[in-house]
């Protein structure tokens, strides 16, 4: 038993080694407890392979292929129930971490050297084990102190909704249609950029708050938010343009949200604008009638078709 033990344990080890760096980057967590996880199922799966390659070799038998087939439905539920119970235990794993694409590399780069080295023993490869290490740990060094500096807008892209959010160093304010905007039950959608963008603090505003000066780098006034030096109008439904200009307003961006559609001349006798953003509450219909307006090609930006809009001052 101690020799099948220890080769379920190196089987663990090399398996969750080989796996962490791309997991690490694409989920952004780490199963803590995932040797107790690998001890209930690597078996499990094993016995998973040997039942479904039975039943492929006995699925024209009566009654034989009903039999593995049960089995192999109930292993299965084992199996899952195995992780399930594993993943209930307190601090069962450790999420929220960024692991970048470079740092991706240089994990497995320093697995590929160290591994090498056990067997050749080749003095450079303790060199370029270090040298992958210094840089490593710069990239991250390097991040921090992008990241205090990181000043952002965004606009998501989360259909039926519209959600944007202002980032400046580690905090965030956000702004929904309503106070009580399930930011939660979108989490999948924005943590990942809350996490590259290294946010640990944010609140979170209604578009109909009565606000002026948010914080040093941000003012709302009425429909118009400033924010660095960059002037945003948002025309959602019912909003109340300006009237009775000497000359347009000069405004970077038009954040279009809901039911809204004007024409090029409307809009161009009040804003002097870079671009005009639709976010996802846009209905379909009208997005097409500001996309296939030759008087605002290439000034509009859609986020259902485009992507999320995110502008670095």
């Amino acid at each position: 038993y101690a020799d099948k033990l220890w080769a379920l344990t190196t089987v663990s080890l090399a398996a969750q080694l080989g796996t962490t760096p791309i997991s690490l980057y694409y989920f952004n967590q780490f199963p803590n407890m995932f040797f107790l996880t690998n001890l209930l199922v690597i078996p499990l799966a094993a016995v998973i392979l040997y039942l479904a390659f039975l039943l492929f070799v006995f699925s024209f038998v009566p009654f034989v292929n009903e039999a593995l087939g049960w089995l192999l439905s109930i292993s299965a539920q084992l199996m899952i129930k195995a992780v399930e119970i594993v993943e209930a235990i307190p601090f069962s794993y450790s999420g929220g971490i960024y692991f970048s694409l470079i740092q991706t590399f240089c994990f497995y780069g320093l697995i590929i050297l160290i591994t090498t080295y056990a067997l050749l023993k080749k003095r450079w490869m303790i060199f370029a084990s270090l040298f992958i290490a210094i840089f490593f740990f710069v990239d991250i060094g390097l991040r921090r102190v992008n990241l205090e500096n990181n000043h952002s807008f965004t606009v998501y892209a989360i259909r039926g909704t519209s959600l944007i959010n202002f980032t400046d160093g580690r905090t965030a304010i956000f702004f929904a249609d309503s106070l009580n905007f399930p930011l939660e039950k979108y989490d999948f959608q924005i943590s990942k950029h809350r996490l590259v963008s290294g946010i640990n603090d944010y609140k979170i505003h209604s578009y109909n708050d009565s606000l002026e000066r948010i914080n040093d780098n941000l003012k709302k006034i009425e429909n118009f938010f400033v924010w660095n030096n960059t002037l945003i109008y948002r025309l959602g439904n019912g909003a109340m343009l300006p009237k009775n200009l000497p000359e347009p307003i000069k405004t970077d961006y038009i954040l279009v949200s809901g039911n809204v559609y004007l024409p090029p001349e409307k809009i161009d006798s009040i804003f002097l604008f870079k671009k005009i953003i639709l976010d996802s509450s846009v209905k379909t219909y009208l997005a097409e009638k500001w996309l296939k307006n030759p008087l605002y090609a290439n000034r509009v930006h859609y986020v259902e078709r485009d992507g999320a809009f995110v502008f670095v001052n």
